[in-house]
Parts: C-alpha cells; sequence; structure tokens
C-alpha cells in the first residue's frame, strides 16, 4: 500500500460524515481473542497537549500526510473532535502481525461504506456474517465500519470482532487477569495501558536472564520473566506524568529489581558521559519502589523538561535514514542541568 493512502481513506470517511449520532460504543466489549494487552488514548484529552501539536508538526513532514490533514481543513473538519478514544489490542500472537485498533466517534459510520468499497482498485471488498469489510493491498491488513466505532486489523481479528459485533458479545477479554487489569488502570488520564502475560510470553521475554546482574556487589538479580502483569496511565497536562504498577513473581523479585532499577539511575545520573550529553536530568525525574510482589514507577517531568525530551526524540527521529527531508530549524536546546 502507498504510503499515506491508508490515512487519506480515513480521513476521507470523516469528511464525508453528516451529523448522525450513534450511540457511544466501548469497543473492548468485542475483545474476546485471546489478548495480553489493551491500551487507549483519549483523543478528546490528548489534542488538547502541546505534545500532540508536535507529534502532528512531525507527522506534517510527510508530504502525503499534509495533503491529506489540509484537505480536511479545508472542507471544516477538525479531526481531533471527531475522534473521541483509540483503542489498541495485543493479542498473544502479534509476532505473526495479528493486530487490532479500534477508532472511536460519535458518528454512525455504517452509511459510509460505500466510500470504502469506491476504492476497489486498491481495496478488495469482503464478507463475513453479512457484514462487509475491507482488505487493503498491505498484507495482512483489513478495515470494518461498526456502528461508531473504524476497526483497522489483521483479517483474523477483523473478523472476530465482526463476529462478536454480529452475535451480540460483550462480555469483553477473555484473559480474567488482563480484565482485572484493564479495570483497576487509571483509565481518566490521557493514555493508559494493561498487560497480563501468559507463561510463554513470560518464558520468551525471560529466555536471556537476568537482565541485570549484580550478584558480585551483593545486590541480586533482575529478571524480565518475573514480570506477570500490570498497568500503565500517562498524563501530559503539565508536562509528563507516568505511573507505573507491575507485578512480579514475588515480593523479592519486586524489591530487589527495584533496588536495582535505583542503583543504575542513580548511578547514570552522575556518570560523566551520560551528564555531557545532557541526559542526566532525565532520569532524575525516574523513580522505582516496590510495595509488596508490585514494582512501581513514577516519571515525572516539569513541561520545559518534557520539552526538551520531545525536542532530543524528534531530533533523533528526523536523523534516521528514509525520513522526509524537511527545513532546517533552530538546534534542539540543551538539557537543563539537574536540581542539587
Amino acid at each position: 500500500m502507498k504510503r499515506g493512502l491508508l490515512l487519506g481513506i480515513l480521513l476521507a470517511l470523516v469528511v464525508f460524515i453528516s451529523p448522525a449520532w450513534a450511540e457511544n460504543v466501548d469497543s473492548i466489549q468485542w475483545m474476546r481473542g485471546d489478548y495480553i494487552g489493551v491500551g487507549g488514548i483519549d483523543i478528546q484529552k490528548f489534542s488538547q497537549r502541546k505534545i500532540y501539536q508536535e507529534l502532528m508538526a512531525f507527522f506534517e513532514t510527510d508530504s502525503g500526510v499534509k495533503q491529506a490533514l489540509a484537505e480536511v481543513k479545508d472542507a471544516g473538519v477538525v479531526l481531533d473532535k471527531t475522534l473521541k478514544r483509540i483503542v489498541v489490542g495485543v493479542p498473544a500472537d502479534v509476532d505473526k502481525s495479528e493486530h487490532i485498533v479500534f477508532w472511536e466517534t460519535d458518528e454512525d459510520l455504517s452509511k459510509y461504506r460505500a466510500i470504502l468499497s469506491g476504492h476497489s482498485n486498491k481495496i478488495d471488498t469482503r464478507n463475513f456474517m453479512d457484514v462487509p469489510y475491507y482488505a487493503t493491498k498491505r498484507e495482512n491488513e483489513c478495515m470494518a465500519l461498526l456502528e461508531n466505532v473504524f476497526v483497522l486489523g489483521s483479517e483474523l481479528r477483523v473478523k472476530e470482532v465482526i463476529e462478536s459485533y454480529k452475535t451480540g458479545y460483550k462480555k469483553g477479554l477473555k484473559s480474567p487477569e488482563l480484565a482485572a487489569e484493564v479495570k483497576r488502570t487509571d483509565k481518566s488520564r490521557d493514555a493508559w495501558f494493561a498487560y497480563a502475560l501468559t507463561a510463554k510470553e513470560r518464558q520468551r521475554i525471560g529466555a536471556g536472564d537476568p537482565i541485570i546482574d549484580m550478584s558480585d556487589e551483593g545486590l541480586g538479580k533482575a529478571n524480565l520473566g518475573d514480570i506477570q502483569q500490570g498497568n500503565m496511565s500517562m498524563a501530559f497536562s503539565s508536562g509528563l506524568l507516568v505511573l507505573s504498577t507491575t507485578r512480579m513473581a514475588s515480593e523479592q523479585s519486586a524489591k530487589q529489581t527495584a533496588t536495582l532499577l535505583t542503583t543504575l539511575i542513580e548511578r547514570g545520573a552522575n556518570d560523566k558521559d551520560i551528564t555531557e550529553l545532557g541526559l542526566g536530568a532525565f532520569l532524575t525525574g525516574v523513580s522505582f519502589s516496590s510495595k509488596k510482589d508490585e514494582l512501581l514507577l513514577t516519571v515525572t517531568y516539569d513541561q520545559a523538561r518534557f520539552d526538551e525530551l520531545i525536542a532530543l526524540i524528534t531530533q533523533f527521529a528526523k536523523s534516521i535514514p528514509g525520513q522526509p527531508k524537511t527545513k532546517k530549524s533552530a538546534p534542539a536546546p540543551t538539557a537543563r542541568p539537574a536540581a542539587k
């Protein structure tokens, strides 16, 4: 699929949407497959943040995306007011290109299936359980319009969602551990993510354990395979706030991992090479602790510090070969020295 085509189709859908309001649907209720993770972005909140404007500016360095966004703007459509929430599901077989993304709106999208069907030279219209869905030229990428939800994912996952929709399945996630994590995740912030690993996943990520070994200093080891489940929420209203809880294999594992990570951060913040690169200041906003069998992470940056981080990441992204060429801009600001 040509770059920007999918976005162009999505935006075309928005352009032709009339004020036909639909009852809000929580797309998580249709996720009946074997998922190990699910996350969400509140577009109404996120679009008000400075980082959103930075991201949009970066995306617009692609001429195709910029043109599509300009056409939508000229049509008088405010994209970030039409989209309400994006939900992403992570299946256990994600390594096989299985994936699912839900774009939730307040609009009844079903009547706009003709727009997708009109791209027959680029999209193959298919049918499952009397519901049309659309296969793009990109390998294993399909789309469907279900009430107020635009579904994008692999063919297996899209058909799975259609089956839930047609049969009235609304029980949501099959994994009780993942369902519990989603329930206890703070979803009132701009973005969130919850996960619960299967035994197979724990074995896979733990194949290279230990990831940290400071046994010679009497601090022990940290193992990725000890991770069981957890959640994270992020807020961008005044910088960056990340709160994460990870349930480990035992209380000892959580305590030891927190100690090791804290030691590495403290040493990194005072490392000469790191401080000369201006990165030490970013480590001072990161802290780890433990509570029973849970590893707790907190990241706190004020807006100025977060702006510096965004500038550094953007500068790095633009340096990657194959990125669109852009006009020269002022160099990224030098990171402020860490507060003493």
